[in-house]
């Protein structure tokens, strides 16, 4: 029974110890797509005051365009990590209820064979 119990522990700390590098990772995969989105409006707020001179043979409404679809694009990238991020949370908390779920039902069963031996 105490070494079931031990590597139930041991796995428990392996599924924190994974969230944890997922959380790291995909957090900073967030930030990194929302400095992209803030560094994208920079340059179209740039462009539209007239800080830069057009590259030959644009406009700048087909310029506006183009920043207006990569922003999206980044926006919805970051709502996928995050989304990953969710599902990570969810898959670890239904992994560590499941282990102790285990925990319980061996300790259950310890019990039940030493009442069985005191009879």
């Amino acid at each position: 029974m105490m070494e079931e119990l031990h590597r139930l522990d041991l796995e428990q700390g392996e599924a924190l110890t994974k969230l944890y590098v997922r959380l790291g990772n995909e957090l900073a995969m967030s930030d990194e797509c929302l400095k992209q989105v803030a560094l994208e409006e920079s340059k179209r707020d740039q462009l539209l005051i007239g800080v830069w001179n057009l590259p030959e043979g644009s406009t700048k409404e087909s310029l506006l365009e183009k920043s207006g679809t990569l922003i999206a694009g980044l926006k919805e990238n970051r709502v996928k990590v995050l989304l990953t991020l969710k599902s990570s949370v969810w898959n670890t908390s239904n992994t560590l209820k499941k282990l102790h779920e285990k925990r319980n039902t061996i300790r259950a069963e310890a019990l039940l064979q030493e009442e069985i031996t005191e009879d």
